[in-house]
């Protein structure tokens, strides 16, 4: 189904203004009787239904979408395939040649050093025609207790080693227990105001209960 197909049947099940429409610019209606909320109930489920067909609708196309997309990426996935290992092939001899230039080159310069000569500078960048080739010195990888240092935080063995020796580094977080805190307090009016209060009787000013009304909602039947 293409989208102005699929557009025109979304547009067949919904009708810009019914009736619904010119009850909400009256300020004035109200639902007053038993046979209005009936009548309202039937208009919601209509809206319901209406609103299933649309989403069936939409869902179908977005299906039939997806599916398009996902092709597409299997025949951009298959074309490019090759290419890009021949790349990976490229790459990793030029990177080879790169490092065996660098190697030959600083075993020039330790002769050169070993004559009271300066040393030349290494090629740590060459220029390419459409990309420059780059050495540069990398950090040491940091293991803690075999695990990166972000994970190692949490691990005993270490915070042990450093509670010993630099008690100083160790973080200490405090957490109120809130379940069990309010399992405490108890709950009464005061001045008219819902407020908590403690097992001394002593007003608890830094909590603050704000009360709602009644919260009106729909179970819908199922049949």
């Amino acid at each position: 189904m293409s989208t102005v197909q699929y557009q025109n049947e979304v547009d067949n099940i919904i009708e810009d203004q019914d009736e619904t429409f010119w009850l909400q610019q009256d300020t004035g209606w109200k639902i007053d009787s038993l046979e209005l909320a009936v009548w309202a109930d039937e208009k919601i489920h209509e809206k319901e239904v209406q609103i299933s067909e649309v989403e069936k609708v939409a869902d179908d196309n977005i299906a039939a979408l997806e599916a398009k997309i996902e092709k597409l990426k299997q025949w951009k996935e298959e074309s490019t395939k090759k290419d890009k290992a021949d790349i990976t092939f490229f790459k990793e001899h030029l990177h080879i040649w790169h490092m065996k230039k660098i190697e030959e080159e600083k075993a020039e310069n330790t002769e050169l050093v070993a004559k009271g000569k300066k040393e030349k500078k290494l090629s740590k960048t060459i220029k390419l025609p459409y990309r420059d080739l780059t050495c540069k010195s990398q950090q040491p990888v940091i293991l803690i207790n075999g695990k990166e240092p972000s994970k190692a935080k949490e691990d005993k063995e270490f915070i042990d080693f450093v509670k010993r020796d630099n008690p100083e580094f160790i973080e200490t977080k405090e957490l109120v227990k809130w379940a069990e805190y309010k399992d405490s307090l108890q709950t009464k009016k005061v001045d008219g105001k819902l407020v908590y209060v403690n097992d001394c009787g002593e007003t608890l000013d830094i909590i603050t209960l704000k009360e709602q009304g009644e919260k009106y909602d729909w179970k819908i039947i199922k049949n």
